[in-house]
């Protein structure tokens, strides 16, 4: 009787420790990857690019040529990304390393790869029908099939949109003649993530030397 007393009590012992397991449980999604997508004024993006055959697919592009881009676009584009970065972070400085521009006109396609020695990458996507950029995740040759997690990310996007990515992702273009992008890289530096976004107006003003609604950009 004392055993069976015992084993009751451990029962209920055991039993109260799983409740209270369970009403402290929870599900976390980690490791993953920051892509923000937003609109974005083609009038305002004055590249002019002279085109070369870049990369192994030799698609027309003005990848390592000398390219304009002015001061007032430079500062528009960074007003369009740093707003929307400012969903996920806030006190950070970007900079703008090098913009190009991609022409996929003639069954053209542009092979895997990823942006090395860069924090953020973006493409603005100037003409297109379907996209035909293909994300790859970076754990795909790592992540077992039986996960069934997703191993590629193609976004449903149109023209006069952009879309920022870290620039460790894997990327590449599939064969097209419809499709004309303006990819660049860029700088990144933050304090910390904020936990909930902020809606935090951005300034009017072209340039703020000091605090730019959570943002500093760096001349280029």
């Amino acid at each position: 009787m004392a055993s069976f007393v015992w084993v009751e009590k451990l029962h209920v012992g055991v039993s109260y420790h799983i409740i209270l397991k369970c009403k402290n449980t929870m599900k976390l999604e980690l490791f993953s990857c920051p892509f923000f997508i937003g609109n974005i004024d083609l009038k305002q993006i004055k590249l002019d690019a002279p085109k070369g055959k870049a990369f192994l697919s030799k698609t027309p592009s003005s990848f390592n040529e000398d390219v304009h881009f002015p001061q007032e676009s430079v500062d528009y584009l960074y007003l369009v990304i740093g707003d929307l970065l400012k969903e996920k972070y806030e006190g950070f400085t970007i900079s703008l390393q090098g913009i190009w521009k991609n022409e996929y006109v003639d069954n053209d396609f542009q092979e895997p790869h990823i942006h090395a020695g860069h924090i953020f990458s973006f493409i603005i996507y100037e003409e297109v029908t379907d996209c035909h950029t293909i994300f790859f995740n970076p754990a795909k040759y790592l992540i077992p099939e039986t996960m069934h997690a997703e191993q590629i990310f193609i976004p449903q996007i149109r023209k006069g949109q952009i879309i920022i990515f870290p620039s460790y992702v894997e990327h590449m273009v599939n064969r097209n003649s419809d499709q004309v992008t303006i990819s660049g890289n860029l700088n990144f530096k933050h304090e910390h993530i904020v936990k909930e976004p902020k809606q935090t107006p951005i300034s009017e003003a072209p340039r703020v030397p000091t605090n730019f609604g959570g943002f500093k950009p760096h001349n280029t």
